[in-house]
């Protein structure tokens, strides 16, 4: 799933104000991970994804929470910064899922990462998007599954999970 609605730098607050569990420097990407007893496992997956898709120059923050409503298993945030040149995305993880449901899940929205920062989906106004050039309006109207850029996601996620446990 994805939310591309950020009020300021994640509330206002500014990046750095955040305590975060844990923060590493991966190639030129700032991946932060937090509210999970695994951060290093997760930012080998996260690491591991970004370098199968060659993304850089991003700031990542992957956050799992017990907050999320019991159906939503994530979401993806982004957010480009042109005047400082700064590229973000926050990913939130139901933290309730099962291990195997988490890892589907950064996989799935590692695919929506990929989407926003190669250009391939963007936002387009406050109700639309743009995918590969098609512009969607009134998204709300359409149904979640049905979303082009949402069966990429569903498409590819097992096997992209799949190959990052062959390959760790």
């Amino acid at each position: 799933m994805i939310i591309l609605k950020i009020i300021g730098l994640l509330g206002g607050l500014a990046w750095g104000q955040i305590p975060f569990t844990t923060s590493t420097t991966h190639h030129t990407n700032q991946v932060t991970i937090r509210g999970t007893s695994q951060p290093q496992k997760i930012k080998a997956m996260v690491d591991y994804y970004l370098d199968y898709w060659q993304l850089d120059s991003l700031h990542l923050l992957v956050e799992y929470s017990n907050s999320l409503p019991r159906p939503l298993k994530g979401y993806t945030q982004y957010v480009e910064h042109k005047k400082w040149g700064v590229k973000q995305a926050i990913i939130r993880i139901n933290a309730r899922l099962s291990p195997k449901e988490q890892g589907l899940t950064i996989a799935h929205e590692m695919i929506h990462v990929k989407q926003f920062r190669r250009g391939e989906l963007q936002l387009a106004g406050k109700t639309g998007y743009r995918w590969k050039n098609h512009s969607y309006r009134a998204i709300a109207k359409k149904a979640y599954h049905t979303r082009a850029w949402e069966k990429e996601a569903f498409r590819l996620e097992k096997k992209l999970y799949l190959l990052y446990l062959k390959n760790r």
